[in-house]
């Protein structure tokens, strides 16, 4: 399966989006093909537009609409489902999916059932800036590529298998959208060009940052898990351990018994901070204690959020200290439960507040796409 950016993208109330084709066959292979657009809303029509100014010809649009069926759309029939199925050389034709939500589930199912694995999904989503430099693109999209196969390839399933169980169109949007989250730390690496740098990733979700940062800067990767979701999305890189090697730690951070004696040259603890259930002043210090005399520390929390256990506390120094019950696997099974919702989101004054504590000092701050975003380093004795 193969997930390709298609388009320039444009900025959206101050956002950048970008236009992707999801499916088993590439951009490459659609001059050979009869394409036909499922669907005649605006996505139909941003695709058109795509599809025409790479010189690639719709053949015809499909609706499940019966109102549609037999009219003329951007210059082209509208098919029923059935006279689009009615092909005697399935492999020259291909769907493009332009609809979404249950809308999508509801086409997909149609065509998997009658028609097997012949088409690709068209859909838009926020994406980071990092897009714009083609260098840097071609890494990040070989890495999102590659996170999304392997997870084919760690269940052997085929690439419509895993759309229909697995929900992997939504897992790719959510993937795409989370590099956002730290598109100026990929920039950081991608300037520094440095090389052999050791690297832990404290709760590093499909595992994404560890990926691209394995292409720009070769060096060893760690990382630190706490989650039920990420013992699953960490799979996703299991087929793979010759191009990415990683070496997992599955521990509750912020238990007081739980210490690492190595020292890393970056840290990358994103989007974790909100989610701490207990007072997050030790921890951090814990955690600034493992950086290298050169290190850097990456930090990546909201501004703010709806969540409803955020309104519990006025400030992070009523958050309780550790009373775990420490038992079994450090702690893990009891704190799972709770480490799903987000805590407490932190002022920028409150933030830098911590990281003086900890003897920090703020190389960046950034505030994007509601995001708090420090490039921290330890202070020179």
């Amino acid at each position: 399966m193969k997930l390709e950016l298609f388009g320039e993208s444009y900025y959206k109330d101050g956002v950048l989006v970008g236009s992707f084709l999801f499916g088993r066959e590439g951009l490459n292979t659609f001059k050979n093909k009869k394409i036909i657009v499922w669907g005649t809303g605006v996505a139909a029509g941003k695709i058109s537009d795509l599809f025409l100014l790479n010189n690639i010809e719709v053949f015809a649009y499909c609706d499940n609409d019966n109102s549609m069926w037999g009219k003329v759309y951007r210059g082209k029939m509208v098919l029923s489902p059935e006279e689009a199925y009615d092909c005697d050389d399935l492999e020259s034709q291909y769907f493009i999916l332009t609809m979404g939500g249950k809308n999508l589930d509801a086409v997909m199912r149609q065509l998997l059932i009658r028609y097997g694995e012949h088409f690709s999904c068209f859909f838009e989503c926020q994406i980071g800036d990092y897009f714009h430099d083609s260098k840097l693109l071609e890494v990040v999209m070989e890495s999102i590529n590659d996170v999304m196969n392997q997870n084919m390839c760690r269940k052997g399933l085929a690439w419509y298998e895993c759309m229909r169980s697995n929900r992997i169109y939504d897992n790719v949007i959510l993937i795409i959208m989370s590099t956002k989250f730290w598109d100026n730390f990929v920039w950081h690496l991608y300037n520094s060009r440095k090389k052999d740098v050791k690297m832990l990733d404290i709760g590093p979700g499909y595992g994404t940052f560890s990926l691209i940062y394995s292409q720009i800067c070769s060096g060893e990767v760690n990382w630190l898990c706490y989650s039920n979701n990420e013992r699953v999305e960490q799979d996703f890189i299991s087929c793979n351990r010759d191009k990415y090697p990683v070496t997992k730690n599955y521990a509750e951070v912020q238990n007081p018994k739980f210490n690492l004696k190595e020292k890393y040259d970056l840290i990358v603890f994103c989007e974790v901070l909100e989610h701490f259930k207990y007072e997050p002043v030790s921890t951090c210090k814990k955690i600034a204690d493992w950086l290298s005399d050169e290190g850097y520390l990456f930090v990546s929390t909201p501004t703010h959020a709806d969540d409803r256990m955020c309104r519990i506390y006025s400030s992070y120094k009523q958050l309780p200290n550790y009373t775990q019950n420490l038992g079994d696997d450090m702690g893990i099974s009891n704190y799972l439960d709770r480490s799903e919702e987000h805590s407490y989101i932190y002022s920028r004054k409150e933030l830098d507040e911590i990281f003086e504590v900890c003897n920090l000092e703020i190389v960046e701050y950034k505030v994007i796409y509601n995001h708090h975003r420090y490039i921290l380093r330890r202070k020179k004795k």
